[in-house]
């Protein structure tokens, strides 16, 4: 999908990659009847991840590998404090970073990205690109389809509203304000 992007609209200087999905299951569950103990299924595990932290982080990659190659090949050399910022990623964060009973897998990698953020955001720089301090930043329960089976009640109680609306206006401030 990057790669289609980049082809169609030329230099990709923004990424948001935005997309969740959820496996939701407790990580172990015992049988009442017949005390069998069950996992948490391997390959759900590895296709949270897969799109949730995987990719995220590699389009967040191959948008600061485009961009060192577009200055490369002008000789540009490494970005300086003078020149416009070259680039902008946000990678969204969430608050079961911290961990959400029967979300191990979506945890995991909210809990990732926060790490692999950091670690892009003092690379990227040097290129000119810009990681969004906001990247783990934690909006809560939403009304997403992956957030309803966990936080239904949470998200019907209005308990969001406020805060999660100040919370996107501080990111799309951020965004809006990015210069590019």
């Amino acid at each position: 999908m990057f790669h289609e992007t980049k082809e169609k609209f030329g230099l990709v200087r923004i990424c948001v990659p935005a997309a969740g999905i959820t496996r939701d299951a407790l990580a172990v569950r015992v049988d009442k009847e017949t005390g069998k103990a069950s996992v948490y299924d391997i390959d759900h595990f590895r296709l949270v991840v897969e799109v949730n932290l995987i990719a995220p982080v590699y389009w967040a990659l191959q948008m600061v590998a485009q961009i060192a190659k577009n200055r490369a090949a002008l000789k540009c050399g490494r970005w300086k404090t003078e020149e416009r910022v070259q680039g902008t990623f946000i990678v969204i964060g969430s608050i079961s970073s911290r961990g959400n009973k029967g979300q191990i897998s979506y945890s995991a990698t909210k809990a990732g990205l926060k790490g692999a953020a950091a670690t892009l955001m003092s690379e990227a720089i040097f290129h000119g690109v810009r990681g969004c301090r906001l990247a783990s930043r934690r909006l809560g329960p939403c009304e997403a389809c992956q957030s309803r089976s966990v936080s239904r009640r949470l998200a019907s109680s209005g308990w969001h509203s406020g805060r999660q609306q100040a919370k996107l206006n501080k990111i799309r401030g951020y965004v809006c304000s990015a210069p590019v």
